[in-house]
């Protein structure tokens, strides 16, 4: 399933942890950005899929969110960062479908769905990076009626060092082939 362009992008912390603002309109290699800013501001992901496609005869079975590696800039933050954790909302964080600043901390429906395990070292522009599988409690959290927003963010938000330390990914606006992507796995009862 492609991801929804006027509902994705990035979002930022203040340096202390509170959401400040987000972008939903960039739309280059480095739109969605995951890593930490040189003023120390943290930044996180969020991408949205409308996952009413289904039938109400088809049971997922499995799911995993694909990203295409775009810029990067600094050191990478899987050195550093520990945990690339994926949180789920139903049917969005925040207040509204629309990016907000409030997105980097809203309480999510479903928290640590799936992880990424690394990315490349040095990642390509076009690169992918596909989550391992959502536990039981993401895959059963997909909104099939709607509206599923996912929140990808590292654990340690920030290093500190005063350097622009990220990597970047396409958004929804990017071509089809670079565009995130929730890949689901499902059997017809």
């Amino acid at each position: 399933i492609p991801g929804i362009a006027a509902h994705d992008g990035r979002v930022w912390d203040d340096g202390a942890g509170v959401g400040l603002d987000g972008d939903a309109d960039d739309n280059n290699d480095k739109a969605l950005r995951l890593g930490d800013y040189s003023s120390n501001q943290s930044y996180r992901v969020i991408v949205s899929f409308d996952t009413s496609v289904f039938p109400d005869n088809y049971t997922i079975e499995g799911v995993m969110l694909k990203l295409a590696s775009g810029a990067k800039s600094g050191t990478n933050p899987f050195y550093w960062g520990g945990t690339c954790a994926i949180d789920l909302a139903v049917p969005y964080f925040g207040t509204g479908e629309a990016l907000e600043g409030f997105d980097w901390q809203a309480p999510a429906t479903v928290t640590g769905v799936a992880s990424f395990a690394s990315a490349p070292a040095d990642p390509n522009e076009g690169d992918y990076m596909v989550s391992n599988r959502f536990s039981p409690e993401g895959r059963m959290g997909i909104n099939l009626n709607g509206l599923t927003q996912l929140r990808v963010y590292f654990t340690t938000p920030r290093n500190n060092n005063t350097q622009s330390d990220w990597l970047g990914f396409y958004s929804a606006e990017a071509i089809e082939t670079r565009r995130p992507k929730l890949l689901i796995e499902y059997s017809i009862d």
